[in-house]
């Protein structure tokens, strides 16, 4: 799995995530988190349509995320077993129960 960001309940603030075209519409993501308590954020997704300039449709859907942290994770993961797989790219968790000798 990837490394979650933020690491930290913090809130996040609205970015835009590109879309596409298609046809005479673009699309696009106003994406935001706010802090809900130590361990809890609540992301809010707003979908957006343009037809040119002009705003002619947004959704918005949001939901919580537990956060956790690299650390937080690689602790309770050790903490049964499991090692991290030493072939595993920067920014990916990846964990393994260890091999038998």
């Amino acid at each position: 799995m990837e490394s979650q960001h933020p690491q930290t309940a913090t809130a996040i603030p609205p970015s835009v995530v590109p879309g596409g075209t298609l046809g005479r519409y673009r699309y696009d993501t106003l994406a935001r988190a706010d802090a809900v308590d130590e361990d809890l954020i609540r992301w809010v997704m707003t979908y957006r349509t343009w037809r040119g300039d002009e705003l002619i449709r947004e959704e918005a859907a949001g939901f919580d995320c537990h956060v956790v942290s690299d650390e937080t994770l690689a602790a309770e993961l050790s903490a049964v077993g499991l090692e991290r797989h030493p072939a595993a790219p920067e920014g990916i968790q990846a964990w393994r129960r260890p091999q038998a000798l």
